[in-house]
C-alpha cells in the first residue's frame, strides 16, 4: 500500500508585464440595441513571475523537501473573444450575457532552481504541459467564465 503526501508553498511572488499592453476592441451591434456586442483582442509582449517555493513530500514515509526560484514566463501573450452585455437605460437586467476569452502565448517557459539534477527535466515538462494546456482552450474557457461571474456578481450588481 502506497502512501503520500505533500505541500507547496509559492511566496513572495512578483509579477512583471502587466503595464506593457495593447488593447483592439471593435464593436459589432449599434449603438441604439440594448446589448453591446464587442469583439476584443487584449495582448501583453511578456508577462514574467518571479517567486520562491518549497515542497515538502513524504511518499512511502520517507520525507524530502526541496526549494528554490521559480521563474515563468509568457511571451506574445493575448486574449481574445466576444463579450456581449446588456446596456442601462433599457429597462432590462444589467450584466454580461455572454464572455468567450481565447488565451494564447506563443511561448512557455518554466525555470526551477533548487531541483539539483532536475532542474531542466522539470523546467521543460511543466512548460510544455502548461503550452499544451494554454493552447487547448481549457484555460481561456475556465477564465471566461471565471471573469462572467465576477463582473455579474461584482460589479453589475454594485453599479
Amino acid at each position: 500500500i502506497g502512501f503520500a503526501s505533500g505541500t507547496l508553498n509559492v511566496t513572495n511572488m512578483e509579477w512583471y508585464g502587466i503595464p506593457h499592453w495593447s488593447l483592439d476592441v471593435q464593436q459589432f451591434s449599434k449603438d441604439s440595441d440594448s446589448n453591446a456586442v464587442l469583439q476584443y483582442t487584449l495582448w501583453w509582449p511578456k508577462f514574467e513571475f518571479l517567486s520562491e517555493y518549497s515542497l515538502e513530500t513524504n511518499v512511502a514515509l520517507i520525507p524530502g523537501k526541496v526549494a528554490g526560484y521559480l521563474n515563468v514566463t509568457l511571451a506574445s501573450t493575448s486574449w481574445t473573444g466576444e463579450v456581449n452585455f446588456t446596456k442601462p437605460g433599457f429597462d432590462l437586467t444589467e450584466g454580461i450575457e455572454e464572455l468567450t476569452l481565447s488565451w494564447n502565448a506563443d511561448k512557455v517557459h518554466f525555470d526551477f532552481t533548487g531541483l539539483g539534477i532536475f532542474n531542466g527535466a522539470i523546467s521543460n515538462t511543466i512548460s510544455g504541459l502548461v503550452k499544451a494546456y494554454i493552447d487547448s482552450g481549457a484555460m481561456g474557457n475556465v477564465l471566461g467564465d471565471l471573469l462572467k461571474t465576477r463582473l455579474n456578481t461584482v460589479w453589475f450588481q454594485h453599479n
